[in-house]
């Protein structure tokens, strides 16, 4: 855990440098990312304020942040294409930057950011870099981790559901994967709001960030849920959207 807290930034910059110096002499890694400073990135979200995010997402997140997540022949393809779009080589910088793939992914995302009157940032730096807080706590740093964890939660099912079947998954499914995401994280919200959840000890990290009272959540969610009293509706923005 102390490994991951002080050396994640690091970390990825090794990786990236790695990955420019192995591009340069003409191995098959490419830069994924630019090589951004890693300080630049001081919002991204610390592991205690993403403790809600699924395993399997944090680990999704660890291989953007790395550059390790596995492309083309090292999935298991037959090919180094994108098994979307064909033409383009399949690397960690096409899947997040250009991939059509995703392209309505990026446009939810865009959209709720706005809501929440979260600061405007590139898909690839926050993705990857976990860019887009302009602060190190408090509601717009929570709201920013939460959204997030939902568009890499939707990443990672639609990433592998689509090597998996060497067929995409529909457009409307993986925005209702993050779309799902953000309610559950809502949900569990209104429960601390509620005293729902009493606090324990020694659980400070995992649960400071949740809003302690019923204002604390309105002031934090109030652009994307609607109703009064015990009930919490969701707004349009975040529920799910008809497949057929």
């Amino acid at each position: 855990m102390l490994y991951r807290r002080v050396g994640a930034r690091w970390v990825a910059a090794m990786c990236n440098i790695v990955a420019f110096f192995l591009c340069i002499v003409g191995r098959e890694a490419s830069p994924f990312v630019s090589l951004r400073p890693f300080w630049v990135c001081w919002g991204a979200p610390s592991w205690e304020s993403a403790a809600a995010w699924l395993p399997k997402t944090r680990d999704f997140a660890w291989c953007l942040r790395a550059g390790a997540l596995h492309c083309g022949r090292a999935a298991g393809l037959d090919t180094s294409r994108c098994v979307i779009c064909d033409q383009a080589r399949d690397s960690t910088l096409h899947l997040v930057a250009d991939c059509r793939y995703l392209t309505a992914l990026r446009s939810w995302c865009s959209q709720l950011r706005g809501l929440l009157k979260l600061p405007p940032v590139s898909f690839v730096d926050m993705a990857v870099h976990g860019c887009g807080s302009p602060t190190r706590s408090g509601d717009a740093h929570e709201t920013h981790t939460a959204v997030l964890g939902a568009v890499l939660t939707a990443m990672a099912k639609a990433r592998a559901y689509a090597l998996l079947n060497h067929d995409p998954m529909r457009s409307a499914t993986i925005v209702n994967a993050a779309k799902a995401h953000m309610r559950h994280h809502l949900n569990i919200d209104w429960m601390h709001a509620r005293g729902e959840i009493p606090a324990r000890a020694g659980s400070e990290g995992h649960h400071g960030g949740r809003p302690s009272t019923r204002q604390a959540f309105r002031v934090r969610w109030d652009a994307i849920t609607k109703g009064t009293g015990d009930v919490l509706d969701f707004g349009p923005v975040i529920t799910a959207a008809s497949l057929r």
